[in-house]
């Protein structure tokens, strides 16, 4: 069934099929709550959050789009909110390391998270939603506000400075 017949069923009283979009989405949208806050219990926490949020106002929710693109937006904003209250950002510390493929790996994604935070704020935003939750430039555009060629602007953008930065110039910016 797709979203949008599952999501009228919901608004009239079938909430069982609300945990079918659970299911369908959950992994996504904690994933990309994952790579804004660098925190497992705290991207637990949001993600949980969004299903909340969306379950308390879906008798009110119009079709416009993607489902998938509303959660991404639900998302971003709770992130947004996790760090005006926080307003420190720091790399989640690594626990013991067995062994040198490990090293090697956790090596790898520390470098990699710190040549994205090298990104301004809309350039990592569009990254993440790119290539980590492989949206389209056009749903990207949705989520963000931007226009297609803008989004294909901040890409190229940020993929020069984190190319540029994993070549070992950390002055990239």
């Amino acid at each position: 069934m797709k979203d949008e017949a599952m999501i009228r069923q919901i608004q009239k009283g079938n909430t069982f099929l609300f945990d079918e979009l659970v299911k369908k989405y959950y992994k996504k949208i904690y994933q990309y709550c994952y790579y804004h806050v660098h925190h497992k219990e705290t991207a637990l926490d949001i993600t949980q959050e969004v299903f909340i949020k969306v379950y308390e106002n879906i008798s009110r929710y119009t079709d416009r789009g993607k489902f998938k693109n509303y959660l991404y937006v639900i998302a971003c904003n709770l992130c947004k909110n996790h760090y005006q209250k926080k307003k420190t950002c720091s790399l989640e510390e690594v626990s013991e390391i067995g062994t040198c493929e490990d090293i090697y790996q956790t090596e790898n994604k520390i470098m990699v998270k710190q040549a994205l935070l090298t990104l301004s704020k809309q350039e990592y935003e569009i990254v993440i939603l790119r290539f980590y939750q492989d949206l389209r430039y056009r749903d990207i555009a949705k989520i963000t506000g931007l226009s297609i060629p803008n989004v294909e602007y901040y890409i190229r953008i940020a993929i020069k400075k984190l190319k540029k930065y994993m070549e070992g110039d950390s002055n990239a910016k």
